[in-house]
């Protein structure tokens, strides 16, 4: 099942480059992670910008958990699926 969203100016928004500071992770592993999980992290476009809202972090940060306590990448994507976390698509509304 995938959710599709509709956001305002209102919502928490981040830049790539303003997650490792948020979740103290070092750059390179975000985009590793944005890689390897995008099912479970929904982006917001906006023209040529890419950004990331609250949920994308909260997913984030539960992978770094799952990570810390070494689990696999394809471990983790079944433990998200299980924890009822699914594909999230979002666009902005200007």
């Amino acid at each position: 099942m995938t959710y599709h969203f509709e956001i305002g100016w209102c919502s928490m928004r981040y830049r790539l480059c303003e997650l490792p500071e948020l979740l103290e992770i070092p750059r390179t592993t975000i985009r590793n992670w944005l890689t390897i999980f995008h099912e479970f992290i929904p982006t917001v476009h906006q023209g040529k910008s890419v950004f990331y809202d609250q949920h994308a972090v909260s997913v984030l940060k539960r992978i770094r958990f799952l990570r810390e306590h070494l689990y696999s990448h394809s471990t983790i994507k079944e433990i998200l699926l299980e924890e009822g976390y699914e594909t999230v698509v979002i666009t902005s509304v200007i």
